[in-house]
C-alpha cells in the first residue's frame, strides 16, 4: 500500500463507491453503509439511487462525468441519523475511473465524513478499515493515485516543516501557471508571497498543541506572470515519516472572480453612497477616491476635471464644482490619494493642482482619445506629462485611465455618432504591480464612471434650474403687477410683494385664509363660479373681483387667470392682476 495516498485518504476520511456505466454498484468500501439511506447493507449489482436517493433526478450530471465531458461533480453537507438518533454529515464527490485492464469507464463516488475531526491516528485507523477494498487495487498503482489527485478541482500542495513543496497536484499548476520542476523544492513563499510567515505561526500552534484541523484562510497570491489571484486555502499538519516530522498540507480554491465581484460591487455602492451624500464632485473625491481604490486593489488615484471655455447656455464643470475656472482647454488635477507605501507626498504634490493639455500625461492621453486607457508596464511607456517621472521613481508601475463623460452609452460606444460625446473629466489609477489588462474592471470602470458623469450633469442641471427659478422668482417678486397661485380649494400657493403691499396681508395672514374670504362678499358667488368655469378648461381672458384688504378697504382688481394641469388634473389657479380701484372710483364720480 501506497504510504502517501493512504495518509491522504485518511486525513480526508473517504469512503467509496465505484458505480460501472449503468450506475450500479461494482465495488464499495467497507464503511458506505452508514451514509447510505436504505434499511440494509448495499449490495453489488444494486441500483445506487437506492441507498443514495439524492443522486436520483443528476443522471445526466453523472453521465458527463462519466464520458469525461465534466471533471467532478459534487454535494456538500449530506445528512443521515444514525442508529443513535446523532446526525452524520457528509460530502459526496463524483469523478471518472477508467478500469487498467478492461479500458472500462467507471465513476467513483467518494463520501466525506465531515461530523467531526478526528486525531490523525484515528483517521488512518478508521481509512485502514473502511477502505481496504480500495486499497488492496491501487496498493501498486501510483500513477492512479496520481489520477485521484489531479481529477481534483483544488489545488493541492504539499510541504515541508520549512516551507518547501515537496508535492503539487495538476490544478496547483494550472492555477499557479508554473511547470512541476518550477515548484518543487521551492519555498511556498514563491506564490503566496508574505504568507511565510503566517504559515510558521500556524505550524507552531500545532506543534504546541492546539486544537488541529483545517484552518481556512484567504490569502492574495501571484502566479508566474505576476497576476493577483485570490485562494482561499485549508490547512493540516501530516506525519509522514518515522522521525515525527510533519507536513503541511494545504488544500486552495481559486474564488479570485467571486472576490472581484464583491470589490467592484462594493467600489460602485460606495460611489452611488458617497455621491449621494455631496454637493458637488470636488466635495465628494476625497472620499471616493480611497474608496475605489481599496475595493479595486489600486495604490494610488486621481481626479481630473476638464476645464474649457464655455458657451452661451453652457454651464460649466467648474461651476458645479465650485470652483473658481482655469484656463480654457486645461485639465485640473482636483484630487489625489495614495496609501502609505506607494510613493509619499511628493508625488501627491506634484499632482494635486496639475495642469495638463490634451495628450500629455496618462489623464491627457484619456482625454485626447476619449476613452479608456491600460498600461501595464508604466516604465516602459513613453508619457510625456507633469509628474510621470516622479510616479515612476515612487515605485508605481501599472497605470490605467478612464473618461467621465456626459453621455455613458456613448462613452460605451453604443451610440454611433460623429459628434465626441462631452468629456467631464479624468480617473486615473496607479499600482505597484506590473498588471495586465482586465476587461471586467474596465467594464465596472465605466459604470463607475456613468455614475460619476450622471452626477455632475444632474448637478450642472440642478444649478441651472436653481438660476431659472430664482431668476423667474426676481422678476414675479419685483412685478408692478399683483401675481397669485391658489390651489383648488382656494388657499395660496403663492403671491408676489405687490399683492401683498396692495391687500396688506402678511405671510403669516394668508397661510390662515382662503382666497373666497377675501373677497368681497357680492363678489364671492361671481368669483366661485369663474373657478369652476376655469377648472373644467374654459379661458377666461379678463377677470374683475372685489378683494377687501386687511384695513377693510374695498378695491378693484382686473386681469387674467388660467388653470395649472399636472398630468391633465387641475391643481392651482394662477392670476395676473392690475389695480383699477383709481379708475373705477372716477368713472362712479362721473
Amino acid at each position: 500500500m501506497n504510504p502517501f495516498f493512504r495518509k491522504f485518504l485518511v486525513v480526508h476520511g473517504i469512503e467509496y463507491l465505484i458505480l460501472d456505466c449503468a450506475l450500479k454498484i461494482c465495488k464499495t468500501s467497507a464503511g458506505v453503509d452508514r451514509f447510505a439511506d436504505a434499511p440494509g447493507p448495499i449490495q453489488v449489482n444494486d441500483e445506487v439511487g437506492l441507498a443514495f436517493p439524492e443522486l436520483i433526478g443528476v443522471e445526466d450530471l453523472l453521465q458527463e462525468v462519466l464520458e469525461g465531458r465534466q471533471i467532478s461533480f459534487d454535494l456538500k453537507s449530506l445528512s443521515r441519523f444514525n442508529e443513535a438518533g446523532s446526525p452524520v454529515y457528509f460530502d459526496m464527490y463524483v469523478v471518472q475511473k477508467v478500469e487498467i485492464e478492461t479500458q472500462e469507464q467507471q465513476l467513483i463516488v467518494f463520501l466525506e465524513d465531515v461530523t467531526e475531526r478526528m486525531s490523525l491516528e484515528q483517521r488512518l485507523v478508521q481509512a485502514t478499515n473502511e477502505t481496504h477494498l480500495l486499497i488492496a487495487a491501487l496498493s501498486e498503482s501510483k500513477r492512479y493515485i496520481e489520477q485521484i489527485l489531479s481529477s481534483m478541482a483544488e489545488a493541492l500542495i504539499v510541504t515541508s516543516e520549512t516551507g518547501l513543496i515537496k508535492k503539487v497536484n495538476q490544478s496547483t499548476l494550472d492555477l499557479f501557471e508554473y511547470t512541476e520542476a518550477e515548484l518543487l523544492g521551492k519555498g511556498i513563499s514563491q506564490i503566496v508571497g508574505n504568507y511565510q510567515d503566517l504559515v510558521k505561526d500556524f505550524f507552531l500552534s500545532q506543534m504546541e498543541g492546539d486544537e488541529p484541523g483545517w484552518s481556512p484562510v484567504e490569502i492574495v497570491c501571484q502566479t508566474k506572470t505576476r497576476k493577483k489571484i485570490h485562494v482561499a486555502f485549508s490547512c493540516a499538519v501530516i506525519d509522514v515519516s518515522e522521525a515525527d516530522i510533519p507536513d503541511l498540507v494545504y488544500i486552495g480554491r481559486d474564488i479570485t472572480e467571486r472576490k472581484r465581484k464583491q470589490q467592484r460591487n462594493l467600489a460602485q455602492s460606495a460611489t452611488i453612497r458617497i455621491l449621494s451624500e455631496s454637493a458637488n464632485l470636488l466635495e465628494a473625491a476625497p472620499k471616493l477616491l480611497p474608496a475605489l481604490c481599496e475595493s479595486l486593489e489600486w495604490d494610488m488615484g486621481e481626479v481630473w476635471r476638464v476645464d474649457r471655455r464655455d458657451g452661451p447656455g453652457n454651464y460649466p464643470v467648474s461651476t458645479v464644482l465650485r470652483e473658481p475656472e482655469c484656463h480654457p482647454d486645461s485639465l485640473t488635477c482636483l484630487e489625489v490619494w495614495h496609501k502609505a507605501t506607494s510613493g509619499g507626498e511628493e508625488s501627491l504634490q506634484v499632482a494635486r493642482g496639475t495642469q495638463l493639455v490634451k495628450g500629455e500625461g496618462l489623464a491627457g492621453r484619456v482625454w485626447a482619445t476619449h476613452s479608456a486607457i491600460w498600461i501595464a508596464d508604466l516604465p516602459g511607456e513613453t508619457i510625456a506629462g507633469p509628474g510621470t517621472e516622479v510616479l515612476v521613481q515612487a515605485g508605481l508601475h501599472a497605470g490605467f485611465g478612464f473618461p467621465i463623460c456626459g453621455d455613458a452609452s456613448e462613452m460605451q460606444g453604443r451610440v454611433e455618432t460623429d459628434q465626441t460625446p462631452e468629456l467631464l473629466g479624468v480617473i486615473v489609477f496607479y499600482s505597484r504591480d506590473i498588471q495586465m489588462i482586465d476587461e471586467d474592471l474596465m467594464a465596472t470602470c465605466s459604470a463607475i464612471a456613468s455614475q460619476i458623469g450622471q452626477f455632475i450633469k444632474r448637478k450642472q442641471a440642478e444649478l441651472a434650474l436653481q438660476e431659472i427659478q430664482e431668476r423667474y422668482r426676481d422678476l414675479f417678486e419685483n412685478a408692478s403687477d399683483l401675481i397669485q397661485s391658489v390651489s383648488i380649494e382656494g388657499r395660496f400657493l403663492y403671491v408676489n410683494r405687490a399683492w401683498r403691499e396692495t391687500l396688506g396681508y402678511s405671510q403669516s395672514d394668508l397661510d390662515c385664509l382662503t382666497v373666497f374670504d377675501m373677497l368681497h362678499p357680492q363678489c364671492k358667488p361671481r368669483y366661485q363660479d369663474l373657478f369652476q368655469r376655469i377648472f373644467s378648461g374654459e379661458m377666461i381672458n379678463q377677470v374683475t373681483a372685489e378683494f377687501m384688504t386687511k384695513s377693510g378697504q374695498t378695491i378693484f382688481l382686473q386681469g387674467s387667470m388660467n388653470c395649472k394641469r399636472v398630468e391633465g388634473k387641475p391643481v392651482a389657479v394662477q392670476g395676473i392682476f392690475r389695480n383699477i380701484t383709481d379708475r373705477i372710483q372716477e368713472n362712479l364720480l362721473c
